[in-house]
């Protein structure tokens, strides 16, 4: 599955955008609803929208699952979708759209 991911304005235009190659480390992470609920609560067939107020805890659960991670494509691209989050965090009137297949 490929994800796209999207920094968005409160109008909807796009920010930034950027894709995955694979889903392998969300995925895993989808698994583990305990311990990633954030990350579970991203729907891998449709989209999902985090406002700056959810990133937080996002960014602390991917900054985790990064650290698990030693496949090089999907850390490069946890560490794409940890910074889009940063932007949306620090920005006001963003989100973070991630796009599911």
């Amino acid at each position: 599955m490929v994800w796209t991911v999207r920094l968005v304005s409160e109008d909807g235009a796009t920010l930034a955008q950027t894709a995955s190659t694979g889903d392998g480390a969300l995925a895993r992470a989808q698994a583990l609803a305990d311990i990633y609920p954030r990350i579970a609560e991203i729907d891998p067939y449709g989209d999902t929208t985090f406002n700056g107020l959810q990133v937080p805890a996002l960014l602390e659960e991917l900054t985790r699952l990064m650290e698990e991670t030693e496949e090089p494509s999907e850390l490069q691209w946890l560490l794409d979708l940890r910074d889009f989050g940063e932007r949306c965090r620090t920005k006001p009137h963003t989100y973070l759209k991630l796009l599911g297949d």
